[in-house]
């Protein structure tokens, strides 16, 4: 739905801090084959909050994002985080 897509679009243009780039330039668009799950995904966590999930495939860590709509709040989950961590030191 439209939530879903807002959700998606607000998770692409978040930045890491400090970082120029968005979610989606750095991440990429992923690979959408016809008849597969789509590489970003948004799941409603309730009634204005979503988590985004980018799943690059095989042999890639899957990244996850809580999504506020209407805070308009991008977050990482723990696990996400740390991921996304030793590129937070590097961009500094």
């Amino acid at each position: 739905g439209d939530d879903a897509a807002e959700a998606l679009l607000l998770a692409h243009d978040w930045r890491l801090p400090g970082d120029a780039r968005t979610l989606a330039g750095r991440l990429g668009p992923g690979q959408d084959l016809p008849g597969a799950r789509p590489s970003w995904t948004a799941a409603r966590t309730g009634e204005r909050s979503y988590r985004v999930a980018f799943r690059p495939g095989a042999g890639r860590p899957d990244y996850e994002f809580d999504v506020d709509l209407d805070a308009r709040l991008v977050e990482p989950t723990p696990d996400t985080a740390r991921l996304l961590a030793p590129r937070l030191l590097v961009a500094r």
